[in-house]
């Protein structure tokens, strides 16, 4: 594995302990035991056991291993070091930072390894902007490790580990580091980020937290709203890779503009490449996010003051829920009652989604390892989508 740091300066730890947090779920899914010579953090090494049994637990797959290692129980580097947040852009990430503005000293982004160098520079200028704008130092990381870990693991189990180590290999510089949230405690879900898991990767050197489970991203989305950085610099699309702009047609995109147009202040954010298409909107398909989207459509029919975005959006959710509970409500004997069919429908609706992005993100994956047919790897990959869908 290669980590590239846009600051060679950097001071970056000769210890393991970020080598067996990055090895510990692919040694899990071949079931084979690790064995350490040199010693590593005895915080974490008691915490190993707690971390094989979530991911065993949401998947059976990841196989519970014996992990042996000298213990070190002191810390070794200096307590005046820095505290950061991994910093994409995006709501989740903007709202630990504008919420711990005083604490945090660094912000490290993780480059995209999809992009071509023009497209990259355009979208890391963005980056940059914002974490001066913010007095922040930035970080950026560019690293092949998803070329290793995705031969065993899905990266939505993995990119915790992964980011994690990344902070490990920069104890010496760190002392604390936020992981932004993506969900509430009322909507956990296994996530290679979560509050039962976040904290057990700490070590002697290096405290790791959480952040943000208590807020909804209702609540993210009106606090952040009223930061002009926020709005000049958001990133929330995952499609649009060549371009400094969200696309403004996919479905993150689409949630944060109902969020922004909601807060009033959706004509001042110049971060979309094409403005709220409310046609668009009301035939779209969300296969995620219902929640935000019944919370939005709620507060647009008690403030009664933007009808016809009230009125696109309650199309959208009542086509995006008809598919996704299409299931008959009679069937043969023997299948389940009503009540069991609903529960059935909850389960469906719940794990589907990581499950397409898996396959997406997999095609998308495999194509592009050859620069020369990205574009055919991505158009692929949205056919996938519409497949599935």
């Amino acid at each position: 594995m290669e980590f590239t740091f846009d600051n060679d300066t950097l001071p970056l730890t000769a210890e393991l302990d970020p080598w067996l947090g990055v090895a510990l779920l692919p040694a899990m899914q071949a079931g084979l035991d690790l064995k350490l010579t040199r010693p590593v953090s005895a915080r974490l090494l008691q915490n190993l056991p707690a971390i094989q049994s979530i991911f065993n637990t949401w998947d059976a797959t990841y196989n519970k291993i014996k992990v042996t290692a000298p213990a070190r129980s002191k810390p070794i580097y200096d307590a005046k070091r820095k505290t950061t947040c991994f910093f994409s852009a995006g709501i989740d990430s903007f709202y630990t930072v504008l919420n711990h503005l005083d604490e945090i000293d660094v912000l490290i982004h993780l480059d995209n390894p999809w992009a071509g160098e023009e497209g990259r520079a355009r979208m890391l200028g963005k980056i940059k902007e914002a974490a001066h704008r913010l007095g922040k130092e930035l970080i950026i990381v560019k690293s092949n490790f998803r070329d290793f870990l995705d031969n065993y693991t899905e990266w939505d189990f993995s990119h915790g580990a992964a980011l994690l180590t990344l902070a490990h290999l920069l104890a010496p510089y760190l002392s604390k580091v936020y992981m932004a949230s993506a969900y509430t405690y009322a909507d956990l879900r296994p996530n290679g980020t979560h509050p039962l898991l976040d904290y057990l990767w700490s070590t002697e050197d290096l405290e790791v937290v959480h952040d943000g489970a208590d807020t909804h991203k209702y609540i993210k989305t009106h606090i952040v709203a009223r930061n002009e950085i926020f709005l000049d610099c958001v990133r929330v699309c995952w499609l649009n890779i060549e371009n400094e702009k969200n696309c403004g047609r996919c479905s993150k995109c689409l949630v944060t503009m109902v969020g922004l147009r909601l807060e009033g202040v959706l004509d001042r954010c110049p971060a979309f490449a094409v403005p709220l298409d409310l046609e668009y909107l009301a035939n779209f398909h969300f296969e995620f996010s219902h929640q935000i989207l019944d919370m939005y459509l709620d507060a647009l029919e008690s403030r009664g003051d933007d009808p016809e975005l009230e009125a696109a959006l309650r199309q959208a959710l009542v086509n995006s829920k008809s598919k996704i509970l299409a299931v008959p409500a009679k069937g043969p004997e023997g299948m389940p009652g009503s009540d069991e069919m609903k529960e059935l429908r909850r389960k469906v609706a719940y794990y589907e989604q990581p499950l397409r992005f898996q396959i997406v993100d997999k095609v998308n994956r495999i194509l592009n390892k050859n620069r020369s047919i990205h574009r055919a790897g991505e158009f692929l990959a949205h056919k996938v989508w519409h497949f599935l869908k």
